[in-house]
């Protein structure tokens, strides 16, 4: 861990969130291309929107209910393991994704294999994040999750390269550049000392703890309130980030123009992340999650005239940034709340429900379009959730509390252990 003390030494918690951010921005990268590969795999297949937004479902929720399997799997194998065998996955869903020949090829390997992969990485890198640093950690957590740096690359990449080579070879050069970076810099994902499956379990029993298991953190209202937060974040912004290029597109805006926007406003969202990181460390993470939320849903209604470039680019800037800052700070609550011995586990409900907020907005984008001709409904559904989870974020207490500690909780003052051991003995 970092410490103050003396002089400062060097933490080699900064090369896991160097090599997480690397690891983030390729593997978001390629899953936000969705968006931009939409209208070429409609028009090349004839499906529907709805159809189409199938595999943006599968792909997020199935990285939600594997979220439930890794975060335990994490506790117990240790970070990198996992992650190499997810590296492995995620760069074979997408290389053979450009064999697809019908839509069942790409659900199951977009939207099912590469989701399993992907699973098995993002847990694990943000629990192993969130326990290298006591100092921090806002800074931290938010750099080893800018990977809307990948989509503001890899947006404008996938656009020339279905432009002028088609989908297929688009599909190729992403699985290709996984494998080749992803897998690599696993190998440079390491536990903090004390930590992960090498911990001793005897370790925390030497010194009062407030880590709450799985089964403790969901008797109480902040575990709940949390997940119907993210459900709410989520289904605002996916809705745009899946269908945003359509929706420019639409207007008579260029694909290649359409993912160049596509990719400011998801370089904002690294950017926002960095700064919602910089703000929980100095004002703590419930407001910063909170002041972001109330900015990305009354943003939406910035998208509402794309004809307008003078309010399409600011609001592009503002949305973006907005929205991708407070997935840096739920860990920072969750480490708060609930402690950081079983930090995997208790998150891992958290990124399911995520993962079918992300699913949700998505695919409800598609199948409203297929049904009223546009996507005047879901910009509705988006202003609501998103404003909704800024009023859950303002509620939230801590679940230190006598109430807690009746549905299974662990008190704030518990008693030392080892005062018990002689009677025991």
């Amino acid at each position: 861990m970092n410490q103050p003390v003396g002089k400062r030494k060097f933490s080699y918690g900064w090369v896991v969130v160097f090599a997480g951010m690397l690891i983030t921005l390729v593997i978001y990268g390629i899953v936000a291309s969705l968006a931009v590969f939409f209208k070429p795999l409609l028009q090349s297949f004839q499906w529907s929107r709805g159809q189409t937004s199938l595999i943006w479902g599968a792909n997020w929720i199935t990285f939600g209910v594997l979220s439930l399997l890794i975060g335990p799997l994490t506790d117990r194998f240790g970070a990198r393991r996992t992650m190499l065998v997810g590296g492995g996955l995620f760069s074979l869903g997408i290389l053979f994704s450009s064999q697809a020949t019908s839509l069942w090829h790409l659900l199951l390997l977009f939207g099912i294999l590469g989701a399993v992969g992907r699973a098995a990485m993002w847990t694990p890198l943000v629990a192993t994040v969130a326990r290298w640093f006591d100092q921090r950690r806002g800074l931290a957590l938010g750099l080893a999750q800018s990977y809307q740096i990948g989509t503001f690359v890899i947006a404008p990449l996938v656009a020339w390269l279905v432009t002028a080579y088609g989908w297929q070879r688009a599909f190729m050069v992403l699985g290709a550049l996984a494998l080749v970076t992803v897998v690599p810099l696993t190998l440079l994902i390491r536990e903090p000392p004390g930590t992960g499956a090498s911990a001793p379990d005897e370790l925390p029993t030497a010194r009062p703890s407030h880590d709450f298991s799985l089964s403790q953190a969901a008797g109480t209202r902040a575990f709940w309130s949390m997940k119907l937060m993210v459900l709410g974040c989520c289904v605002c912004h996916s809705f745009l980030l899946l269908h945003l290029v359509n929706y420019l597109t639409d207007d008579g805006i260029s694909i290649t123009r359409a993912a160049t926007v596509f990719g400011i406003m998801a370089g904002s969202g690294a950017l926002g992340k960095i700064a919602n990181g910089v703000c929980a460390d100095r004002f703590g993470a419930k407001p910063a999650i909170a002041a972001f939320l109330f900015v990305q849903g009354l943003g939406v209604l910035l998208f509402l005239r794309p004809d307008q470039l003078w309010l399409l680019y600011p609001g592009v800037v503002v949305w973006g940034m907005s929205q991708g800052g407070p997935m840096t700070c739920y860990p920072m609550l969750y480490l708060e709340y609930f402690g950081k011995r079983h930090l995997a586990t208790v998150m891992s409900g958290f990124y399911a429900t995520a993962g079918l907020g992300m699913a949700l907005g998505g695919l409800l984008g598609g199948i409203l379009y297929d049904a009223t001709d546009g996507y005047q409904l879901s910009f509705t559904i988006s202003l609501i959730g998103g404003v909704g989870a800024a009023l859950i974020a303002t509620t939230l207490q801590p679940p230190y509390r006598p109430w807690a500690a009746e549905r299974g909780g662990i008190e704030e003052e518990p008693a030392p252990v080892q005062k018990s051991i002689p009677e025991v003995i």
